[in-house]
């Protein structure tokens, strides 16, 4: 059986790779606008990838353009059953109150 920390450490892992994830696609989205904003026609070679601009469409359905009378109607409804894990970063305290510190006591330090 696991214990806590051990799921703790998990859990850090978990938030640290999304961080990582969220960086990896905000650094992907300014290099594909960069390169659109270029307008690249032809296919170019990097040392180890080739890019090639691919235009088209994509069909959406648009659910707001149903009438009321169907969107609101049950049948018409799928619910499935969904399992998120949610991760958000913990605020540190500057102290963890083992020094006798109560939660109104603080210290200023400036340098003289």
């Amino acid at each position: 059986m696991r214990s806590e920390r051990d799921f703790s450490m998990l859990v850090d892992e978990l938030g640290s790779i999304r961080d990582e994830m969220n960086e990896l696609r905000c650094r992907e989205a300014a290099l594909r606008q960069h390169l659109l904003e270029a307008r690249i026609n032809a296919p170019i070679d990097g040392r180890d990838y080739t890019m090639t601009v691919r235009r088209g469409q994509r069909r959406r359905f648009d659910h707001a353009a149903l009438p009321d009378r169907v969107r609101e109607d049950l049948r018409y409804w799928k619910v499935t059953p969904i399992t998120t894990l949610l991760t958000t970063p913990r605020v540190r305290p500057l102290f963890d109150g083992s020094a006798g510190h109560g939660d109104d006591d603080f210290h200023v330090i400036e340098p003289f």
